[in-house]
């Protein structure tokens, strides 16, 4: 048998729901999904940091009634794109407006 089915009877119309495929996203809850994120407990955030992450919208999730659930691999893409500093960016908006050591203000291009 390749792949489970299960039926739902709505009246006389059947609808086949399938097991979860590997590509189709895992969802767990937020502290499985926080110890799969950062799999280290010494290099981990605190549970509130974690949550207050959610709540700030740095990582996608879903709500099903009172419950929350993460994908780890969607909340890992998402917390890099967010927190990664490329080497030697010269982005205008990281550099300070005012250089610390010589008091020199940097040029505008």
């Amino acid at each position: 048998m390749d792949s489970l089915h299960f039926f739902l009877n709505l009246g006389s119309m059947e609808k086949p729901i399938h097991a979860p495929d590997n590509n189709e996203p895992i969802l767990m809850g937020i502290k499985p999904a926080l110890e799969t994120v950062f799999p280290h407990s010494d290099s981990r955030p605190s549970i509130r940091l974690w949550n207050a992450w959610r709540a700030n919208g740095f990582y996608p999730y879903v709500k099903i009634g009172k419950r929350v659930f993460i994908d780890p691999t969607a909340a890992r893409k998402a917390l890099k794109a967010k927190f990664t500093i490329e080497a030697g960016s010269d982005d205008p908006i990281n550099l300070p407006a005012v250089c610390p050591l010589c008091n020199l203000r940097k040029e505008a291009n």
